[in-house]
C-alpha cells in the first residue's frame, strides 16, 4: 500500500451514497483528482501563485487549510448552480434572470455520481457532475459542470487536466463505453470584485452557457492514469520522510 496522507473512510463511504461496490475500499489509501492536479501545480497555475507540492504539503500533511476565502466562495458559487442545474436546489441564491439561464440546461440524469478507482495500492476518488443513464453498458455523455469568465475556461482543456480523461477510464475499466465527454460552461461574473474585497453577493450568472467537448484518446486517458499513479507515488516518499522526521512514523 502507498503511504499517503487520506484515506478512503466510512464516513466517506457514506457521504459517497453508500455504493455497495465501494465498501470494500475503505480503509484504502486514497487521493482525489484535484488533490493531484493540485499537487501538479505551477506557481502560475495555482491559485495563490505557491508551487503545488508546498500548498499539497501545508494542506494535508501539516493540515493547515489556507486556502483563501476567494478560493472558498468560488467553490461554493459553483456547487449551489450545479445544485440548482440538476436538482432545483439553492434557489434562493439566484435571481429570476439568473434562474432563467440555468433552466435552458437540461440535465443528463445522474448528478453526483461517486467515483472511486482501484489502483491496487491506493484509490483514486471525485464525482462526476452529471451523466447520461448507463444503457447496454454505454453512457452517451459525462458532463462536468464549470463557472467560469470567458477568459478564465481556456484552461479546461490544457493537458494538466485530469478529471475527465479519468473518469472516461474509470467507466471503461468497469466495461462501460463512454459516448463524449464534455464541459458546459456557465458564464460567471463578478469574479474582479470579489478579488478587491468583495463576498458571494457579488457572483452572478452571466446569460452565457458554453457547451465544449473534452477530446481525450485512449493514449491521454492511459498518460492520466500514469500521471496519477507517479503523483500518488511522489507523495508516499514525501509522507513517509515527513512521519519519520516528525517522529509519527515506522
Amino acid at each position: 500500500m502507498l503511504n499517503l496522507p487520506k484515506k478512503y473512510t466510512k464516513k466517506s463511504w457514506i457521504r459517497g451514497g453508500s455504493v455497495p461496490e465501494h465498501e470494500k475500499f475503505i480503509g484504502m489509501p486514497s487521493i482525489s483528482w484535484s488533490q493531484i492536479e493540485k499537487y501538479r501545480n505551477t506557481p502560475k497555475e495555482s491559485f495563490n501563485n505557491r508551487d503545488g507540492l508546498i500548498d499539497y504539503i501545508t494542506q494535508y500533511f501539516l493540515n493547515i487549510d489556507d486556502d483563501s476565502d476567494r478560493l472558498k466562495i468560488f467553490g461554493a458559487f459553483g456547487t449551489e448552480v450545479e445544485n440548482y442545474i440538476c436538482e432545483r436546489k439553492d434557489a434562493d441564491m439566484f435571481d429570476s434572470k439568473e434562474k432563467e439561464t440555468l433552466e435552458t440546461i437540461e440535465p443528463l440524469g445522474k448528478f453526483q455520481v461517486e467515483v472511486v478507482i482501484d489502483m491496487k495500492d491506493f484509490v483514486i476518488l471525485g464525482f462526476i457532475d452529471d451523466h447520461s443513464p448507463i444503457k447496454r453498458k454505454k453512457i452517451e455523455i459525462i458532463r462536468d459542470y464549470k463557472t467560469k469568465s470567458e477568459n478564465s475556461k481556456k484552461d479546461l482543456h490544457s493537458p494538466k487536466k485530469l478529471q475527465l480523461p479519468l473518469y472516461v477510464g474509470a467507466f471503461q475499466k468497469r466495461g462501460i463505453k463512454v459516448g463524449k465527454a464534455e464541459y458546459c460552461i456557465i458564464e460567471r461574473l463578478g469574479g474582479g470584485a470579489l478579488y478587491k474585497g468583495g463576498g458571494r453577493p457579488d457572483l452572478k450568472v452571466g446569460e452565457r452557457i458554453w457547451y465544449e467537448e473534452y477530446k481525450y484518446t485512449q493514449d491521454t486517458i492511459t498518460e492520466a492514469f500514469e500521471i496519477a499513479r507517479k503523483t500518488a507515488t511522489e507523495i508516499s516518499e514525501y509522507y513517509s520522510i515527513y512521519q519519520k522526521l516528525n517522529g509519527s512514523g515506522k
